[in-house]
């Protein structure tokens, strides 16, 4: 599980939620915005993750979270 602090919308019966990036970025998270050509130079297929997004690190490092952009939209898998 991920926390961060402050989210305002959240269901634990729904298998994602929105949070802010302004959130993530004053929960000292790194966000990186990327489009879907840039996947293989981050080190994923674009076979794996057609719609790719980029990433965000949590601020120990250890986690790294693959954004997807379906329909045009960025959006965040279920953690």
């Amino acid at each position: 599980m991920v926390v961060v602090p402050d989210i305002f919308v959240y269901d634990p019966d729904m298998s994602d939620s929105l949070v802010p990036v302004g959130r993530l970025i004053e929960a000292v998270f790194s966000v990186n915005h990327r489009i879907p050509s840039q996947a293989n130079e981050d080190g994923f297929s674009l076979k794996t993750v057609p719609l790719y997004g980029g990433i965000i690190t949590t601020p120990d490092g250890k986690t790294i979270i693959v954004r997807i952009r379906p329909a045009h939209m960025a959006s965040f898998p279920a953690i």
